[in-house]
């Protein structure tokens, strides 16, 4: 094995080959080509010396925590093999139900995959930018190009400061960048649909933006992260960007909890409300210190909530707020879980 071969991760290449040699449809062993051809290239070598090096004897490797964990966790929770078994086929349920969704608004795969107009936009701003570019057939057999080496970086992962300055201006200026960071949190949210609605159509459920496109993606998340706050929009958005973004590392949908996280975030809301109240002649403050929605003061003689008024509180809050857990809604309102979740599951079938 040369030195380049010891540097490719040979299992992992090895199972993305073999998408490409069995895939289910020319697309999916176009786009595991792809893959496979920038795993290699990463590693120093040619597509067909990383193919060459599968025949080499796999070299002995010391036992793992993880070989064998599937027999290791049903000997300790029974039942674990079926569990996990049970979720996946209702994942897959999930990505059907999507697939079935998106193909009754688009009419075919084409359509879904074809560039949006924003995307269009941004593949012309980064044109010049482009230094190498390459072809494949994507899931429904259409033949697309992308770049392969744009504006000074290679590949998906990139860090801005490796990037052509020129090319961030021209990105930034293919149509008008968020000026705020709840406008930025915005569109970066209508970019991560879009790339899960697409990976829904490939078996390793993964899709990968073009390069101008990732660079756009990219630099909202870097506005996130980094500008400063304009109003208290943008600081709700801030806050909300914490949960959604520790949401989408998961494959599954989770709740995120964070009794730090969720007190702080009230305490900016009380201050908002706080900062809007109309002071009255003489000088006390017009109207109560603002409570979140449904939050009674232990010490307040306020009257009785009705039920509607509950019902009402916390479809507010899932209006406002639909990245927070049952949970947490549900300890802010004043209700159960259970009816959180009850009108959770109404709102969201209409």
């Amino acid at each position: 094995m040369n030195v380049h071969a010891s540097n490719l991760d040979i299992e992992k290449f090895r199972k993305i080959h073999a998408h490409v040699v069995r895939g289910a449809s020319d697309g999916e062993r176009d786009n595991a080509r792809r893959m496979a051809e920038a795993m290699a290239a990463k590693a120093g070598m040619t597509y067909a010396a990383a193919v060459s090096s599968l025949d080499a004897k796999p070299a002995s490797k010391p036992a793992s925590f993880f070989d064998g964990f599937e027999d290791w966790m049903e000997e300790k929770e029974p039942g674990y093999k079926a569990r996990k078994a049970h979720e996946n086929a209702e994942r897959q349920d999930r990505y059907a139900a999507r697939r079935a969704e998106l193909l009754k608004q688009f009419g075919t795969i084409k359509a879904i995959f074809d560039p949006t107009g924003r995307e269009s936009l941004l593949l012309q701003a980064g044109k010049p930018f482009v230094t190498k570019r390459r072809s494949y057939v994507d899931v429904c057999g259409t033949r697309r190009y992308f770049a392969d080496e744009f504006a000074g970086v290679h590949g998906t992962y990139f860090r801005l400061t490796d990037v052509d300055p020129a090319a961030v201006t021209a990105i930034k200026g293919a149509f008008p960048f968020p000026q705020t960071v709840a406008e930025a949190f915005e569109e970066l949210r209508s970019w991560d649909k879009l790339e899960k609605d697409r990976a829904n159509f490939y078996d390793h459920h993964e899709y990968y933006f073009d390069l101008p496109i990732e660079l756009r993606v990219e630099l909202l998340r870097d506005v996130m992260r980094n500008q400063p706050v304009a109003s208290w929009e943008d600081l709700d958005a801030r806050f909300h960007y914490k949960s959604y973004s520790w949401q989408q590392q998961w494959i599954d949908e989770r709740e995120f909890e964070d009794a730090e996280w969720s007190r702080l975030f009230a305490d900016v809301q009380i201050l908002r409300a706080q900062s809007a109240t109309t002071p009255t002649k003489s000088g006390q403050s017009g109207t109560p210190v603002h409570q979140e929605p449904g939050y009674r003061d232990p010490g307040a003689q306020s009257g009785h909530r009705t039920t509607s008024q509950k019902r009402a509180d916390v479809l507010s809050m899932l209006d406002t707020h639909p990245d927070l857990s049952s949970r947490e809604i549900a300890r802010r309102v004043g209700v159960s879980p259970q009816t959180v979740a009850t009108l959770r599951r109404k709102a969201s079938h209409g």
